[in-house]
């Protein structure tokens, strides 16, 4: 189960707490903030249990050879080591038998990649979410941690960690309606987070359970943007997301911010 927070607008406390986790940690801006505001808004005293927190969860990563993301639900008691690995290997196996039967070449992240390809395929314009832009492009290649598409005449390559979400372009219209904006989140001006290990530690159980009984979740994104609807999958590295409208979106993990039952 995520852990239910409500994000404080910044303050001044926070930025020197903020500061002080990251010099400490060697973490990234984006992974402090997410630990740090799940013990606020006191941000003195949730400096002090954010502390403890990471130190305990950085211990368990370097013992385990995990990311610090996946350290931090172990130590929260969401899940132990054990069951984490054993989980990841169920779903790496039940992907891969998937994929199999059906004469695709195996691969973890099978209906991620399979919504990509079936759109470069078909020549469907996809709308794609990038950190402060927006674009509607063909696609004409999907490659392990790169896109190309033509925008015009010209073929553009772009990374994969620079895009937040995307929808078929057609679908626009009623996907807006969806979307709405966290300006806390937003005031945050973040970025992409390169680091695996920095990154919002999504909670596999809780994901895989909202997929099986349709319960309605919502994602806060990098830039402040938030969904709520039902998870229609989720892999490694994307979500499919249907919305009230009925439209979907496909999120990009790396992107996500906050992840909630509502």
């Amino acid at each position: 189960m995520s852990v239910p927070f409500t994000l404080a607008r910044p303050s001044s406390g926070y930025r020197g707490a903020l500061d002080h986790l990251v010099s400490e940690f060697g973490i990234s801006r984006n992974l402090a903030g997410i630990v740090l505001r799940q013990h606020g808004p006191e941000w003195e005293a949730a400096l002090s249990q954010a502390r403890d927190r990471l130190a305990r969860a950085v211990a368990v990563a370097q013992e385990r050879q995990v990311s610090v993301g996946v350290a931090l639900n172990v130590v929260s008691g969401q899940y132990s080591y054990e069951e984490w690995r054993a989980r990841r290997d169920a779903q790496k196996a039940e992907w891969v038998a998937l994929q199999t039967r059906r004469g695709v070449k195996a691969e973890y992240d099978g209906p991620c990649r399979a919504f990509f390809v079936e759109h470069k395929d078909t020549a469907t314009p996809l709308l794609f979410q990038l950190y402060g832009q927006q674009k509607t492009v063909a696609i004409t290649a999907v490659k392990p941690y790169d896109f190309e598409w033509k925008v015009g005449k010209q073929v553009e390559t772009v990374r994969k960690i620079d895009l937040l979400w995307a929808c078929k372009a057609r679908d626009w219209d009623k996907v807006k309606g969806g979307l709405t904006i966290d300006a806390s989140v937003s005031a945050l001006a973040l970025g992409p987070v390169a680091d695996p290990a920095e990154r919002y530690p999504l909670p596999d159980e809780a994901m895989q359970a909202a997929c099986e009984s349709k319960r309605s979740v919502r994602f806060t994104l990098n830039d402040g943007g938030m969904f709520t609807g039902h998870l229609v999958w989720a892999t490694k590295h994307n979500v499919k997301l249907r919305l009230p409208s009925g439209k979907c979106v496909v999120i990009f993990n790396h992107a996500v911010q906050t992840f909630l039952e509502t």
